[in-house]
């Protein structure tokens, strides 16, 4: 015995793979547990626990039959047999001895049929000997039904497990109700409460307000799990019955307790997260008006402690929306509220970094809505200079949700106080890299705008012309707004209707932050000019706007390029006024090809020395008026001259960043622009750089709505794509790519038609597609 215990003892210093583990486990397990024994099989034990190994059944049973099994033993096995999933148990032999075992055996009913089929046969005569006062009858049945039943998460509902008979089913009911005192005489704990939900859910006409008045009437504040908010929500149906003292009295309970762990708690443990998310829950979609069970004071209290202390839990910040959209203003603090939120330094959107290139954090959005709720739910005694100051420097100025949202308060601030946003900007900067600074900062008091040369140059190709996204204001619910905020592709560029003013204010302000050569240089003119293809006329119109402003400085510069820039800024507003006449393209926003050439032009046209000077100043002295309306022909692939790969590489960056809307769409399937760029792609002659721009302008247009259809449609993508990896000899992270481009096309393609189209090929040519073996060379 001596040596064995000193074996396995040695063997816990080593590295064991799961197999050792149960081996060394089965070899304990078979001798008698002495007190030396016991700590060294709960160590293994615990190992097997943490590292998630299985152990085998055999294992286990023999544990169970063992006598003088250490209760930490038994604290490892029922974690074990909680957290693993039932086809790992079902071979576990049930034994007299585990009958002792009342937690281990609960547990394996909740999981294993053959412990259930046990237990059921000999149902009755437990409940007999509870009843007659013998204890462990309630345990048994509580997991036994449980284990006839189905947890529904999506519902927060159990249903019974279609396995279940009639005659269990009113089997379970007849033996609830004879042990229906026992059960509501037993301490609340967790699985208590789960039992009850599961009996109200399963077994129809049983006492519910009998559990109602045993939970309400609990004052122990360790019994306020997420599970009794779903019992509370399943038993409580009408008015009369959520607004009666009991509830009331139930309802200041718990915010009483949220109150003090908010305030005290540096850290919320997982069971109070849950508690509030789920109170929150209930709040909102019952729409409780919590001004008829909560005092204001009680309501003012769990909303200042959860925003001071714990503004970047979304959990806290779920509940205290809920509590906001349920409550009448006038008893909340909101003024108070708002202050607190924007001016936290730990909030999330004070973290929040200068430029955004991923998606936003979930906790973004959730602040966001909670902020804009409290705004505009007290908008009139908010709009105020600190308010417009503190949502300044949480802005970011980029064109997501988030900051649209945080826009729309600013706008009406101006427009309460009418006063300009631009009267609290102590000064403006245009810098050629800004790094992490964000768009609006504070230094000794002041705030200082400084705007990125290079993310207005990434704008030009990233801008949207179609909103994407809603914002707060426009959603009805959290949950709608923080799916907006994370589905959105937006947030890599800025936003038209903040930036467009801001580069007006500084070309026109009496510091000349900028001059007309910087407003080029800068891509300020080039920014303005791709917001002429918003469907926005509000952003079109202060474009517009903008680019006169420019026009009028031009006289005053020094630049010797400004005749050449003059005659395209010239051109393009006379172009638009003479569209402006034209019944169908009045009102209409330029393709976003053409914004996106327009602003590349113009800084071809700041250098004499480029290799399409010559070109764009031929296109510009050929009319008066440009058609806004149609691809140029200079994009055409028509008019190649003497450094055609240059001109190409140039003409295709345009190309694939030039389809955003359905319209676009339209306008490359009109000029053929598809079936030119992929012909591009198979000559044998182009240099990677441009094939890769091809793929991109593929890859595109599947984001645009019909953009795959019409490709694979029109211009036979799939075959493209399939010569592609049959033909070329390509690295195997292309090939990839490539196939994961034919996937795409299929996934947001309308596949109804597509299927009808190609009579039902289309599915095998693209198995066939991604089964493409990976060294395949050209034949």
């Amino acid at each position: 015995m001596d040596r064995l215990v000193s074996d396995m003892r040695s063997l816990l210093s080593l590295n064991l793979d799961s197999q050792d583990l149960d081996d060394a486990i089965h070899n304990i397990s078979q001798v008698f547990i002495s007190t030396r024994a016991s700590p060294v099989l709960g160590s293994i034990l615990k190992r097997h626990c943490d590292n998630g190994d299985v152990i085998s059944n055999v294992t286990i049973s023999r544990i169970l039959k063992t006598p003088g099994i250490s209760d930490d033993i038994l604290l490892i096995l029922l974690k074990y047999i909680s957290n693993t999933p039932v086809i790992h148990l079902e071979k576990i032999a049930w034994h007299q001895s585990t009958h002792q075992l009342i937690d281990i055996e609960c547990a394996l009913i909740r999981k294993v049929e053959g412990f259930r089929a046990r237990i059921m046969e000999s149902l009755d005569l437990y409940v007999e000997r509870e009843v007659s006062g013998v204890q462990n009858g309630t345990a048994r049945f509580a997991a036994l039904l449980e284990g006839h039943s189905r947890y529904v998460s999506e519902e927060n509902k159990f249903i019974w497990d279609p396995a279940t008979s009639p005659v269990h089913k009113a089997k379970f009911l007849e033996n609830y109700i004879r042990l229906q005192n026992q059960f509501l005489d037993e301490n609340l704990n967790e699985t208590q409460l789960r039992f009850f939900l599961c009996a109200v859910c399963l077994l129809p006409g049983i006492d519910q307000k009998a559990i109602l008045d045993r939970i309400t009437g609990d004052r122990k504040k360790s019994n306020l799990w997420a599970s009794t908010v779903l019992l509370i929500n399943k038993i409580v149906e009408s008015p009369e019955e959520l607004f009666s003292a009991k509830m009331k009295a139930w309802f200041l309970f718990s915010f009483d307790h949220l109150t003090r762990r908010f305030a005290e708690d540096s850290v919320l443990s997982e069971k109070v997260l849950d508690f509030a998310k789920r109170l929150g829950s209930f709040i909102e979609h019952r729409q409780i008006a919590l001004d008829k069970l909560v005092p204001r004071t009680a309501l003012n209290a769990v909303l200042e402690a959860a925003i001071v202390k714990h503004i970047q839990v979304k959990e806290t910040v779920y509940f205290s929306t809920a509590v906001i959209s349920q409550s009448p203003s006038k008893i909340l603090d909101l003024p108070k509220f708002l202050q607190l939120i924007l001016g936290n330094s730990e909030s999330p959107l004070a973290q929040r970094g200068a430029f955004t290139h991923t998606l936003p954090e979930e906790i973004h959005g959730y602040v966001v809505y909670l902020t804009s709720k409290i705004f505009w739910a007290s908008k009139q005694t908010a709009s105020n200079l600190a308010t417009m100051d503190a949502t300044l420097e949480l802005y970011r100025g980029t064109d997501d949700p988030i900051d649209r949202s945080l826009l729309e308060i600013l706008l009406f601030i101006e427009s309460h106080l009418a006063k300009s946003c631009a009267g609290r900007i102590s000064s403006w900067k245009v810098v050629e890299n800004a790094g992490p600074q964000p768009l609006i900062s504070r230094a000794r008091g002041r705030l200082n705008v400084t705007i990125d040369s290079k993310k207005l140059q990434t704008s030009i190709y990233q801008l949207a012309p179609i909103k994407q996204g809603n914002t707060a204001v426009e959603c009805s619910d959290l949950a709608t707004f923080s799916s907006s905020c994370m589905e959105s592709s937006t947030g890599k560029c800025y936003d038209p209707k903040f930036l467009l003013p801001a580069l007006t204010y500084c070309i026109t302000s009496g510091d000349a932050e900028m001059d007309f050569q910087a407003a080029v240089d800068k891509h300020g003119v080039g920014y303005a000019l791709v917001c002429l293809c918003s469907v926005d006329l509000t952003i079109r119109k202060m474009a517009i706007g903008y680019i006169g402003t420019v026009v009028s400085k031009i006289e005053s510069s020094s630049s010797r390029n400004k005749t050449q820039i003059n005659h395209l800024l010239c051109t393009v507003l006379a172009s638009l006024e003479a569209a402006s006449e034209d019944n169908q393209t009045q009102d209409t926003p330029l393709p976003t090809v053409v914004g996106i050439f327009l602003s590349q032009a113009l800084q071809v046209l700041s250098n004499p020395a480029h290799f399409l000077y010559e070109k764009v100043m031929e296109l510009l002295l050929r009319s008066p008026i440009l058609n806004l309306y149609d691809i140029p022909y200079m994009l055409t692939l028509l008019q190649i001259g003497s450094e055609p790969h240059k001109e190409i590489a140039w003409i295709m960056k345009i190309l694939a960043a030039g389809i955003k809307t359905p319209a676009d769409l339209a306008l490359y399937r009109k000029r053929n622009v598809f079936t030119s760029c992929m012909n591009l792609h198979s000559s044998p002659f182009m240099p990677e750089r441009i094939k890769d721009k091809v793929i991109e302008l593929v890859w595109n247009t599947a984001a645009v709505e019909g953009g795959s259809t019409t490709l694979i449609t029109r211009n036979g993508a799939l075959s493209w794509i399939e010569q592609l990896l049959i033909v070329d000899a390509v690295p195997e992270e292309k090939r990839l790519q490539t196939k994961m481009l034919a996937a795409r096309l299929w996934e947001s393609s309308a596949k109804g038609h597509v299927g009808e189209w190609s009579k039902g090929t289309v599915k095998q040519q693209l198995s066939e597609i991604l089964q493409t073996p990976k060294n395949t060379s050209a034949v």
